[in-house]
């Protein structure tokens, strides 16, 4: 495509699907700007179509005439630079990370460059703000630019007509804000005055109470000293008085004393004569105690002795009955000794029996070594096989969790989803409530056959469909919504197929074309052959997502893909297909490790297909539970343990 633009308005007119936003991509890429900036795809490599392994993009540029040379052009003002970029499929890296760094190769005047130059050459001196939604608006990205308020459109607005009124509108807000805050630090001093006054009035009261104060103490402390003279006075005319009245009462004593001298003698004494009698009682107490301890231990003597002579008594009898067993017993043992002397008599010699008995000895002692030896080595068995019982038991029970995947996967996805784990355990707990079955989230209902298939299916299924829910009557629906979204304002989206029945699907493609695709192009099915799911669940998936009629492809279908042409050959319809146009097709591929999700999509008025190339990322919610590789490694444990406990199983 060539195009010469004019520096006033230009408009490119024309229908879907031909070719507009193909321009568009080419404008962008030209000028050095980033896949990403367009919303179609991470890798520049995916823009190369119709088989070729080359794309080139080449855009001259003039400067405008009444433009002057910008302070850092450093490439020839007033000269024209055309830039060219060649992007190549087969250069670049191959990662994921990268996204295709290094497969394009930049020029300027047919002077090879790289993408830095490029950039500061579009920037610098044509002011070209490629990144810049106002200054280079895809389709894809309209939704981003409706979000921006009035301050962040009119910023990028002068970012993308004139950078020194951006930066003359950067310097008025910092002005702005220094104006405002200086008034306000206007306002804080007078604020602080005020305050200020106020306090020095209650301050300059306080001062006048407590002068006040300071002349009532000094009054007080005088009427203190006043109070003390009349105490003293009144306590000294006391002293006067009590001196008197203790000189009378002296002379009392002295008299009540010389009275009663011939009674304390007497009383002295009688009061001797009772101590010495005490003393005589006390020691005749003493002397009785120690007659009945006497007394007490002669009876215990007698009691000793009589137990002595009763059981000696005892031990006379039972040494006569003892005596008479005896007698009985050598009776017995003599005849006893008869018998033995006769049958000895039939026995060989002792020589020979000693001879036997050592050979039997020796028998038996070897076979204790044995039997030891055995008993030894069963213990270990014994012991080894138990460790190896309880190993397998915990070994087996671990791979019988993890080989239910779908409740492994379940607790991932609430682990990741809270809130989604609050509603299913509501439903879980209530089930009862509802007429008929309730399914959800469909995330945890599907089964998928290949971690493939799980990376395609949760590509292709929007969020709110996995997330959501599946009813089989309106009266479960209404019950439903009004529980978890109306009453406990819990976020659910809930589709309703009536009676769960599973109808019947249309193919987009007949038996006999499904087989070239497979043998030909490698496709290996529709996706929604790719996973089993309740009869629900599958018609919830067809009829939102159109699994039914989304093609999965191998490396060989990418191959294809490239260089056979196999979009065109999915656009075009069949024979018994009387339809007019062209069909719109999806289908997956893969290729060095990456997945990717082709689009075609026929316009209404054109007729033409419009394609969208999307790279596809690992899978968040359908992944395993449990990865594949754990499972075998303890498959392959749990078959060592079992060929162990074979091995040392008694034979």
């Amino acid at each position: 495509i060539r195009s010469r633009s004019t520096f006033r308005l230009n408009v490119v007119v024309g229908p879907n699907g031909t070719g507009k936003s193909t321009l568009l991509c080419a404008i962008c890429l030209g000028l050095g700007g980033q896949p990403t900036l367009l919303g179609r795809a991470d890798d520049a490599r995916l823009f190369i179509m119709h088989e070729k392994d080359k794309a080139s993009i080449e855009i001259e540029l003039v400067p405008h005439p009444s433009s002057s040379p910008h302070p850092q052009d450093t490439f020839g003002f007033g000269h024209t630079h055309t830039l060219r970029r060649v992007i190549d499929r087969n250069a670049g890296s191959s990662s994921e990370r990268s996204k295709g760094a290094g497969a394009s190769t930049f020029y300027i005047n047919d002077r090879k460059t790289n993408y830095k130059t490029v950039k500061e050459l579009v920037t610098t001196v044509y002011q070209i703000q490629i990144d810049n939604l106002c200054t280079f608006l895809p389709q894809d990205k309209v939704g981003s630019f409706s979000g921006f308020n009035p301050q962040q459109l009119l910023i990028e607005t002068e970012k993308a007509l004139l950078m020194k009124w951006y930066h003359a509108h950067q310097r008025l807000i910092v002005l702005e804000h220094e104006v405002s805050a200086a008034t306000d630090t206007v306002q804080t001093i007078e604020d602080k005055l005020a305050n200020l006054k106020a306090d020095n009035a209650a301050l300059e009261k306080e001062k006048a109470l407590m002068e006040e104060r300071e002349q009532l103490k000094i009054q007080m402390t005088l009427l203190h000293q006043k109070m003390a003279w009349l105490k003293f006075d009144d306590a000294r005319q006391r002293a006067v008085e009590l001196k008197t009245e203790k000189a009378i009462v002296k002379k009392a004593l002295q008299e009540a004393l010389s009275a009663t001298a011939p009674l304390e003698q007497k009383h002295a004494n009688v009061t001797s004569e009772c101590e010495r009698l005490h003393s005589k009682i006390q020691q005749m107490d003493k002397s009785i105690k120690e007659c009945k301890k006497q007394h007490e231990k002669n009876l215990q003597k007698a009691e000793t002795f009589q137990d002595g002579i009763e059981t000696t008594l005892g031990n006379i009898n039972s040494i006569d009955a003892l005596q008479r067993r005896a007698e009985r017993q050598v009776q017995t043992q003599n005849q006893k000794v008869l018998d033995l002397e006769a049958e000895l008599a039939n026995y060989p010699p002792k020589e020979e029996i000693v001879a036997r008995r050592e050979e039997a000895t020796k028998e038996l002692r070897t076979l204790k070594q044995q039997l030891d030896r055995a008993k030894r080595s069963l213990h270990s068995i014994s012991s080894k096989q138990g460790d190896l019982q309880d190993k397998l038991s915990t070994m087996t029970t671990k791979l019988t969790r993890m080989n239910d995947d779908k409740a492994r996967r379940k607790e991932k996805i609430f682990r990741q989803e809270p809130s989604m784990g609050q509603t299913f355990a509501w439903v879980d707990q209530n089930r009862k409530m509802f007429r008929r079955p309730v399914w959800g989230p469909i995330v945890c209902e599907v089964t998928m056959k290949s971690k493939d298939a799980a990376m395609y299916l949760e590509q292709h299924v929007a969020n709110a469909v996995l997330k959501s829910y599946v009813v089989e009557c309106e009266e479960d629906y209404n019950l439903l919504w009004r529980e978890v979204r109306t009453k406990r304002n819990m976020i659910i989206n809930i589709h309703t197929i009536p009676g769960g029945v599973l109808s019947s699907v249309r193919r987009s493609y007949s038996e006999q074309k499904m087989n070239m695709l497979k043998r030909e192009h490698g496709v290996i099915g529709y996706l929604d052959e790719q996973f089993s799911a309740p009869d629900p669940v599958l018609e919830t998936l067809r009829y939102t997502s159109g699994v039914a009629s989304v093609l999965v492809g191998s490396e060989a279908t990418q191959d294809s893909l490239d260089r056979k042409g196999l979009l065109d050959i999915l656009a075009k319809r069949e024979a018994h297909d009387k339809r007019p146009g062209l069909m719109s097709s999806c289908i997956f591929s893969c290729h060095n490790g990456k997945s990717f999700k082709y689009t075609s999509q026929i316009s209404r008025y054109s007729g033409k297909s419009t394609l969208r190339v999307d790279e596809i990322n690992p899978p968040r919610f359908l992944a395993p539970g449990i990865p594949p590789e754990q499972k075998e490694a303890l498959a392959r444990d749990l078959e060592t343990v079992k060929l162990e406990m074979e091995d040392i199983q008694p034979e």
